[in-house]
């Protein structure tokens, strides 16, 4: 299932010919409008659709995600809340703050996580932004993560503050990173209260629903707090963990 998030699309930033800016990485080939990707002799079909569902198409399957690190402070506290129910989920990650703190990307990796690309500095503007600026951004992210962890597939491409355009998606599922939304929004990154966090969960959450949360960009105990109580919430009613897809 694909959400229709056209109302977080920016009115001035168009679809354009992106050709000028595809230009082929040595072991890279790119053909844009979609879909087809071939890396390292492999090849993938990615969508310029935003994804807010797990990979599993049926049953209680929930897939967690969390945004703006990593954080010296919280990220290794979600991957410990994380490794104590035995789950995996998705991390966003800005460049910047992975070129800071290498060695947690390599820690969120090897504990069987999945990295998605959220732009080198987090530009909730971007798609007003050039060609050029764009490709900066997110191509940066992905060669830096790639740098610190090589051979780990970057699958995603998260948008900083959900800001889409038609451009940006294209752009990024170009590059072989697929569009990721969410479809139940904690509003953690406020910090509006755990009981607030948990509501939202318990509120938005329906079977293939991927849940926003943030391990980075600032005081995030409420986000941990909550967590503790989400996972074996969620896990009572049923529910397995998932990655997107």
């Amino acid at each position: 299932m694909v959400k229709d998030f056209s109302k977080f699309e920016q009115v001035k930033s168009q679809p354009e010919n992106i050709s000028s800016i595809n230009q082929k990485l040595s072991s890279e080939a790119y053909r844009t409008d979609s879909k087809l990707v071939s890396k390292n002799n492999q090849q993938k079909t990615v969508s310029n659709a935003i994804q807010d569902h797990t990979e599993h198409k049926t049953g209680k399957w929930v897939a967690l995600t969390f945004d703006d690190g990593p954080s010296p402070v919280y990220t290794p506290k979600v991957l410990a809340i994380l490794h104590k129910f035995n789950i995996k989920a998705t991390f966003c990650i800005i460049g910047e703050e992975a070129k800071r703190f290498p060695y947690l990307v390599k820690d969120i990796v090897s504990s069987g996580n999945k990295l998605c690309d959220h732009t080198m500095t987090h530009d909730e503007r971007l798609p007003s932004k050039s060609d050029k600026v764009i490709k900066e951004e997110i191509l940066g992210d992905k060669h830096v993560l790639e740098q610190i962890v090589p051979n780990t597939p970057i699958d995603y491409y998260r948008a900083p503050g959900g800001a889409w355009s038609p451009r940006v998606r294209e752009q990024a599922a170009s590059w072989g990173l697929e569009p990721l939304g969410w479809s139940v929004d904690t509003r953690d990154w406020a910090r509006p209260g755990v009981t607030s966090i948990l509501n939202a969960v318990k509120t938005e959450l329906r079977p293939g629903g991927v849940i926003l949360m943030h391990d980075g960009g600032g005081n995030r105990d409420q986000s941990i707090s909550a967590l503790k109580q989400i996972i074996p919430n969620l896990q009572k009613q049923g529910y397995k963990f998932d990655f997107p897809g």
